[in-house]
């Protein structure tokens, strides 16, 4: 019995779901170590009066 091309698509669909899923957790086994913050002075001024800044990146 021949397969439909609905069918055919919606098995496409859930291979590229389930690839898409399985980088996704490899990817969680990836910790980020280091951050480079690009800014301007008058940025860097304002995040380090705020204070907020390492509190932002920590979570």
């Amino acid at each position: 019995m021949p397969y439909s091309l609905e069918h055919n698509i919606q098995i496409n669909a859930e291979d590229v779901f389930r690839n898409r899923i399985r980088l996704f957790q490899k990817l969680m086994q990836k910790k980020v170590r280091e951050i480079l913050l690009v800014s301007s002075l008058y940025d860097f001024y304002l995040f380090e009066e705020d204070g907020r800044l390492y509190e932002l990146i920590r979570e």
